[in-house]
């Protein structure tokens, strides 16, 4: 659940990926590591056609997902395990940064800059269409809705780009539905590992509207991905560098 609303206060500075990564950034950690993401391994991740939901074969990384996927959109079919995988060897290529995913309490500060309305460009139907890919306006040439290229849209006065909509994205905590209702002010982190199988899922995606919302959370199967599932990676900001 969403609820209750609280306050939470983020302690450390963190960055964030201006874009969720992309089919052609998670192309390159496949070819340098020869990974098999899990929906590859299990026969495929969780879709939609005609209005039912299926898993299959059809729904991976690099498959056909009922719409046309270039390098410029955000991947999606990827667990939470893969992201999490994703951000390992991303680290190991630059030793002075350690990338994650967000917590959820990073994943919505982000999001939210400052505001205090639904969507961080407020509550009207055109502010909305001018910031985020959904149900609205994310068709593409046959007629569905789609993914699109990150970036395309404006950004929220953090500078990040699709926030709302165009992929959900996994956060680093497990889901649990009354977390809210005992979780730290400081630096929330989710459950504990007493949590198994189920993650998060923030910023909704390109089908739907009500799920785009800054406080909106999805749980999602942890070991399984979906095709309007991606994610961004963040990493600590060392505030003694930033001074030198």
């Amino acid at each position: 659940g969403e609820t209750p609303q609280h306050r939470v206060r983020i302690s450390a500075p963190f960055w964030l990926a201006k874009h969720e990564v992309t089919v052609g950034q998670f192309r390159q950690f496949i070819e340098s590591t020869n990974y098999v993401t899990e929906p590859e391994q299990k026969g495929g991740a969780a879709g939609e056609q005609g209005g039912r939901w299926e898993s299959s074969i059809r729904y991976l990384w690099n498959g056909s997902l009922g719409f046309p996927q270039d390098d410029s959109h955000p991947v999606v079919c990827v667990s939470l395990l893969d992201a999490e995988v994703f951000c390992s060897w991303l680290t190991r290529q630059h030793r002075d940064l350690e990338f994650t995913l967000p917590t959820e309490a990073q994943w919505e500060f982000a999001c939210r800059a400052g505001s205090t309305t639904p969507w961080y460009c407020g509550n009207s139907i055109e502010s909305l269409k001018r910031n985020c890919r959904f149900s609205e306006n994310s068709r593409g040439e046959t007629n569905r809705t789609a993914t699109h290229p990150v970036g395309t849209l404006a950004p929220n006065p953090f500078g990040l780009y699709d926030m709302h909509g165009n992929a959900s994205e996994w956060c680093r905590d497990r889901f649990s539905a009354d977390y809210y209702a005992n979780s730290p002010l400081v630096d929330p982190t989710g459950p504990g590992p007493e949590i198994v199988g189920r993650g998060v899922s923030r910023g909704g995606a390109f089908w739907n509207k009500f799920a785009t919302r800054s406080a909106a959370r999805r749980s999602c199967h942890a070991f399984n991905g979906k095709f309007d599932l991606g994610f961004r990676i963040a990493a600590p900001i060392d505030v003694g560098e930033l001074a030198d």
